[in-house]
């Protein structure tokens, strides 16, 4: 690895992992490179390299809110380069649907490609109360995201937004990543 050895075998062996760690930011020159001795000729006198991949020391964004993962971005966006600035850059882009970036499809389970998805929250009255749900709700199946409810009785009276109570009559959600999934 540019220009110095990092692994070197020698007889017959069978099938195996290699992991070599690449220390350093930048481009690097990756050789694989078969010499013959002089001391035997049997077996097969080859070597193969079944195959290679590259795993990056970061596994999701740094620069946005909530880290994005590189599986997800690279699931939904296969063309992806494989760099650092390429992920951070698609997690802040805009998804098909021009009101959410990526990294807030990423947060509130939506297909960044599809112009039509949408969180949607809905209000009921239930019992002179109201309650409200929301679509996509990712917590069907176990914590997935943390979802908070706030309320206010007005849209002019300018006071802040506030955990809900009866008297509210207009509603917010907000996604969240648990504090503890990065």
């Amino acid at each position: 690895m540019d220009g110095t050895a990092v692994l070197r075998l020698d007889g017959v062996t069978a099938w195996r992992d290699e992991s070599v760690a690449v220390a350093g930011d930048g481009e690097h020159a990756v050789e694989w490179r078969y010499v013959k001795d002089d001391v035997e000729s049997a077996g097969d006198d080859a070597a193969w390299v079944a195959g290679y991949g590259w795993a990056g020391a970061y596994t999701a964004t740094r620069t946005t809110a909530t880290p994005v993962p590189y599986a997800w971005l690279r699931g939904h966006d296969p063309w992806l380069p494989d760099e650092y600035g390429a992920y951070e850059d698609a997690a802040k882009s805009r998804a098909a649907n021009p009101l959410y970036t990526r990294e807030d499809a990423y947060v509130a389970g939506l297909d960044p490609n599809d112009p039509s998805a949408e969180f949607l929250a809905r209000i009921e009255m239930d019992g002179g109360s109201p309650r409200v749900t929301w679509t996509p709700d990712l917590n069907t199946n176990g914590v997935e995201r943390v979802y908070t409810v706030l309320g206010r009785e007005s849209l002019t009276d300018g006071r802040e937004w506030a955990p809900t109570n009866a008297a509210h009559r207009f509603f917010k959600v907000i996604v969240e990543m648990p504090p503890s999934e990065f």
